[in-house]
């Protein structure tokens, strides 16, 4: 007999990286659960805190090896989370056998095995958030304009895009990713109008109860600076941060272009997350400070406080959070309209929107942030409004315990 009423919400949620993306992917979820008196608990392939409520999947020697070997020989067949076993460790695991929710977040990525699915599931109920499409398409991360994921991804035209196959085997991931789903009877989660509308459209998800319900962001975390005086003068260099990956719906080769032309006639200091090195040959016009990876909560959110503006060029993305992230900071940020980051935005109030896919109309975005401050500032106020009424993170996290809820009534 359980130990606790079956109503009674038991989580396990179950992501990679437990602090790579850590507001987005469970683990910052998983502690606001907590806080309200939830048990949950965090299942990660990479734990790197000594949290007693994030546990390490199959964590024994030579785990790490074998998993290399697996992705190598998933690699060279086209096969995408088909070969590890790591779910029948998490299956035997005391804390997850106690769960009746399952919440999976970023579960591929080399960890888990789509066949065995149903089996770690068990009786247990399923949500899945689409932090991306990968879930149910064939292998890539966005469609990027390819219908073919609505009729099970026959004949894909585009295998180079994430995650690449050498050969084309998208109509079986397909397959197997519909059969895991439905066999689990997962619930999906979206987190705006675009995954809403792509899980509607796809043959794997067809049938399947879907909710959307936005990320939330800590407002009392993420704030902006303090400033001393209210006249916000125009500033000497335009400070931008950026996102700089070579992934390539995260537009890096806009971003530069955008940044070529808008330094012949603005002075520019850019601010980089994640790779370094790729702001090069940009002028002498421009500085560059390359952050790298930055981890630590509080170094993220200085860095915001020090940007004018945010750039976020990609063509596509789920949600789209470090826009996010700088609206909570005060940071307008520069998107193209008619993509999710618009729908997060709001309207050009909160955010300066570009035509898709211009740079022009990015550079154009810069200079009129450098030279309108009073209109920069306006924005700035506009965007941290709409994060603290729209994206509150309690908000988030009631949503979900909601979702938790009904499934168990």
């Amino acid at each position: 007999m359980p130990s606790h009423p079956t109503s009674t919400p038991r989580i396990a949620l179950i992501t990679n990286d437990e602090l790579g993306g850590s507001r987005w992917n469970g683990r910052d979820l998983m502690h606001g659960l907590r806080r309200l008196g939830v048990q949950a608990h965090l299942f990660v392939q990479k734990k790197q805190s000594d949290s007693p409520h994030v546990r390490q999947v199959a964590a024994f020697k030579g785990r790490d090896r074998i998993g290399e070997m697996l992705a190598s020989i998933e690699q060279k067949t086209s096969l995408q989370s088909v070969l590890f076993p790591w779910s029948e460790w998490l299956r035997r695991d005391p804390v997850y056998a106690e769960a009746n929710i399952v919440h999976l977040h970023i579960f591929h990525m080399e960890y888990l095995s789509l066949p065995l699915l149903p089996r770690l599931v068990g009786n247990k109920k399923l949500v899945v958030t689409m932090h991306d499409a990968w879930p149910v398409t064939g292998h890539c991360v966005h469609p990027a304009g390819c219908d073919r994921y609505q009729s099970g991804c026959q004949a894909c035209p585009k295998l180079e895009l994430p995650f690449p196959m050498r050969s084309d085997r998208a109509a079986l991931m397909a397959r197997l990713k519909r059969h895991a789903l439905t066999r689990t009877h997962a619930h999906l989660h979206v987190t705006t109008q675009y995954m809403q509308d792509i899980c509607e459209q796809a043959w794997v998800s067809q049938g399947l109860p879907c909710s959307k319900v936005p990320l939330g962001i800590d407002t009392h975390v993420f704030t902006p600076a303090l400033r001393t005086s209210p006249n916000v003068p125009a500033p000497r260099r335009l400070t931008v941060g950026i996102r700089a990956s070579h992934i390539h719906w995260k537009g890096l080769p806009l971003a530069l272009e955008a940044f070529r032309e808008a330094a012949k006639h603005i002075p520019l200091h850019i601010i980089t997350f994640q790779d370094k090195g790729l702001m090069r040959d940009l002028g002498p016009n421009v500085e560059v400070t390359d952050l790298g990876w930055v981890k630590d909560e509080a170094d993220i959110v200085h860095a915001y406080q020090q940007m004018d503006v945010f750039l976020m060029p990609s063509t596509h993305e789920s949600f789209g959070y470090m826009a996010l992230e700088a609206m909570a900071c005060g940071v307008p940020p520069v998107v193209f309209a008619s993509t999710t980051m618009e729908e997060v935005a709001g309207s050009a109030a909160c955010a300066y929107l570009a035509p898709y896919g211009d740079p022009k109309g990015l550079s154009d975005a810069l200079r009129q942030a450098h030279d309108q401050p009073a209109d920069r500032l306006a924005r700035s106020k506009a965007a941290r409004a709409r994060a603290v009424s729209h994206f509150p993170r309690e908000g988030y996290e009631g949503a979900m315990l909601r979702i938790y809820e009904s499934l168990l009534a």
